[in-house]
């Protein structure tokens, strides 16, 4: 079994340029969470329109990096997660200038945050009310590290024509995918430990479960009508 760890802020965040699909005129958050058996990580980059930056320089006459400053302490308060209704404590990187990154069209502010497991079994809500005033795409994966289980997400869709469509891991346009709410259960320090899952691993683990119980249920059933079968139709002995 595998032994993960959690990623390095590089391949949580990846390239500004892959921020969201029509360049930099919206704004655009990309999350990425972790379910590590021994923490919670999350991955966090939102990407401002140099409109909304010029903004902020024209309120706040500050230098570059104080302003730079203000907009990533800002930005870290917008990123909240509950445990079953109760606020989690969550460790937040610390500003460096660095991690700020410019193209003509946007600007670029990457995080990384960390969280103490908080229980076993529950609904976990990640919540993001930065820039909630503006038209935004949004980028959400979601990874598990075994043998935790994801119950449920609101990246599920169910509709009529498909019985579930998993958005893990796609653009999209919907304020609903501002906030994250997932079920887990299993969420607990084990001897072992395996690999982490993605949303779509999940869902097809969830998927062969499932198929996996009806195949055993109608093997039962068709033993039990076998023998019912052989016991009413066995021809009587003679005496």
């Amino acid at each position: 079994m595998l032994f993960p760890l959690v990623l390095p802020i590089l391949f949580l965040f990846g390239s500004p340029s892959e921020a969201h699909p029509v360049g930099g005129k919206p704004a655009s958050h990309r999350l990425r969470v972790q379910i590590l058996q021994d923490q919670l990580a999350i991955g966090y980059l939102a990407e401002l329109p140099q409109r909304l930056l010029h903004q902020h320089e024209e309120d706040a006459k500050h230098t570059s990096i104080e302003l730079y400053k203000t907009l990533h302490d800002e930005l870290s308060r917008g990123i909240t997660a509950r445990f079953e209704g109760v606020s989690l404590s969550l460790s937040a990187s610390e500003f460096q200038p660095d991690r700020v990154r410019q193209n003509p069209r946007s600007t670029a502010f990457e995080f990384h945050f960390t969280g103490e497991i908080p229980g076993e079994s529950g609904e976990l809500e990640i919540q993001n009310t930065n820039l909630d005033g503006h038209h935004a795409f949004f980028y959400t994966e979601v990874s598990a590290e075994e043998p935790i289980a994801v119950e449920s997400s609101s990246l599920l869709l169910h509709t009529a024509d498909e019985p579930t469509v998993d958005f893990n891991g796609r653009w999209s346009v919907l304020e609903s995918h501002r906030n994250l709410v997932l079920r887990v259960s299993n969420w607990r320090m084990h001897e072992s430990r395996g690999a982490l899952r993605s949303g779509a691993d999940l869902l097809n683990e969830q998927n062969r479960t499932s198929t996996g119980l009806m195949a055993w249920v109608l093997l039962v059933a068709a033993g039990l009508l076998l023998a019912i079968w052989r016991i009413r139709f066995r021809p009587s002995r003679a005496g």
